[in-house]
This record gives C-alpha cells, sequence and structure tokens, in this order.
C-alpha cells in the first residue's frame, strides 16, 4: 500500500476515533414516514489524498481545527523532543511512516516557569513543557500503530527513526 493511501485510511481512522473520543451535541431532527432528517449539524470535512500528503511534506500543517472540541494536524519528527503535557487535550496519534519511541507518564522536569517566553510551546495558557520525564512508560511506535495520550498525562518522543510522520487529533476536554 502506499504512503498516500495509507494516510488516506489514517486519516479517516483517526478522524472517526475523534468523533468517538468526544461526542458531539447533535443538532435537531426530525423523524417523519420513516425518514430522518437532521438539522444544524456541523458540515463534513473532507481532505483529498494530495492535500494529506503536502501537508506531510511541509511538515506539521492543520488539516482542520474545529475551534472548541478537536484539531486534526499531520506532525513530522526527525529528532527527538522535550517533555509536554497537554492539559485540556487528549492527543490521538495514528503512525504513518518510521518509527519512535515515546515516553508516558511519570515527571516531567526542568519545567519552564515562564512557558510563554518559550518559542516551542503554541499554547502557553495549556500546555506544560519540560526537559524531560523520569519514569514512566515507554512504547516503541511503528508505522500502523496507534497510541492516546490523556489531557494530563506526560509524554516524550525520546527516540526517533525518521522520518516519522503522524496523524494526530487533539480532542479537546475529552
Amino acid at each position: 500500500m502506499t504512503v498516500q493511501k495509507t494516510a488516506l485510511l489514517a486519516a479517516i481512522g483517526v478522524c472517526a476515533l475523534a468523533c468517538l473520543s468526544k461526542a458531539q451535541q447533535p443538532g435537531s431532527a426530525s423523524v417523519m414516514n420513516g425518514t430522518y432528517t437532521a438539522h444544524g449539524t456541523e458540515p463534513v470535512i473532507y481532505s483529498a489524498k494530495d492535500d494529506i500528503a503536502a501537508s506531510f511534506e511541509r511538515n506539521n500543517l492543520m488539516l482542520h481545527d474545529s475551534h472548541g472540541s478537536y484539531m486534526v494536524e499531520t506532525a513530522q519528527r526527525t529528532a527527538a523532543g522535550g517533555a509536554e503535557v497537554h492539559l485540556m487535550d487528549t492527543d490521538v496519534t495514528y503512525v504513518i511512516k518510521g518509527s519512535a519511541t515515546i515516553v508516558t507518564g511519570g515527571t516531567v522536569v526542568d519545567v519552564n516557569p515562564h512557558p510563554i517566553s518559550r518559542p516551542d510551546n503554541p499554547h502557553p495558557e495549556y500546555e506544560i513543557r519540560g526537559a524531560r520525564i523520569v519514569g514512566g512508560h515507554t512504547y516503541h511506535l511503528n508505522a500502523g500503530d496507534s497510541i492516546v495520550i490523556p489531557k494530563g498525562v506526560p509524554h516524550q518522543f525520546s527516540e526517533v527513526q525518521g522520518p516519522f510522520w503522524y496523524f494526530n487529533v487533539k480532542v479537546r476536554g475529552a
């Protein structure tokens, strides 16, 4: 299977996981004479495989931001990163290409007391960043694997055999 086909299948699966992870309030609906009609529901979001492949090439492109309940993004890593904790978002991740080692749980050390001053922290108001994790659980991720990291759980990519491409859905409040 090509990377583009795998990416498309992953996008569908990750979006479905995001929708299952946090139920949306349904719009009004009516059932009449054996038919169902929905009113006021959120529009369907379509991402063409070429657009998804291009987003990986550009690195870390937001595919969709619902402005409150979830975000769908492509991400690419070529090296290990620092520790992070999302205070409001659960990460639902599906690996497309490459492999990496991720550490979850444990204790974040050398936390930046002024995260707003760090250029690598796009959301200082609800993310904690630190140098590394002490303790925790280690997982080795390969293409086709998925991991869900609940909000409040420290995590860090400690090793990356790249390029490492993955879909990530941030589910707000889940």
